[in-house]
């Protein structure tokens, strides 16, 4: 009768105790197939709470989960469920008037570095903290897009010279 050359473990799936011999009793981890298929606990969508079929670290079970799970207040940049309203205004002929009038009180000229291109209207009290003031010119102020950008601690203008934008060589800016 020949020694055993290999050892008795126990599956780290169902718990059940086996032999493994050989070379590979070292590495051994689970009984059979069966529980080498189950050897990974698979995470729970976190919108429909179905059991993710992936093993790679997921969240959600599909792209509908995920797109369902980030609307409306559950959104990262959710602010108060008035975004439709605000985009509309923006896009309405009363911000075209209030930015012409506040470019002409200015006389088209940067207010902060005196530069005449690529100027922008800024609102002084931002558009979605004061409803009253959005379309009041003297909430308004003319600036280029480098001091608009500076203003605001981020790029705003044209992505292909966002760059550029942040270096801004205003006197006023300083």
């Amino acid at each position: 009768m020949s020694a055993k050359n290999g050892l008795d473990k126990v599956c780290t799936v169902c718990n059940k105790e086996y032999y493994i011999s050989g070379y590979r009793a070292e590495k051994s981890k689970f009984c059979s197939k069966e529980c080498w298929t189950k050897r990974r606990k698979l995470n729970e969508c976190e919108y429909c709470h179905k059991p993710i079929t992936s093993y790679h670290a997921k969240k959600y079970c599909s792209r509908k989960c995920s797109h369902s799970a980030m609307v409306g207040d559950k959104a990262p940049t959710w602010i108060d469920g008035k975004s439709l309203e605000r985009d509309r205004a923006r896009d309405g002929a009363e911000l075209r008037e209030w930015r012409t009038k506040v470019f002409k009180r200015d006389n088209y000229t940067c207010q902060h570095c005196g530069d005449k291109k690529q100027i922008q209207a800024h609102h002084i009290v931002e558009w979605a903290k004061d409803e009253s003031k959005r379309f009041e010119v003297d909430n308004g102020l003319t600036l280029c897009v480098k001091c608009h950008s500076k203003v605001h601690g981020r790029n705003i203008g044209h992505r292909s010279k966002k760059p550029e934008i942040l270096r801004c060589d205003c006197k006023a800016n300083d």
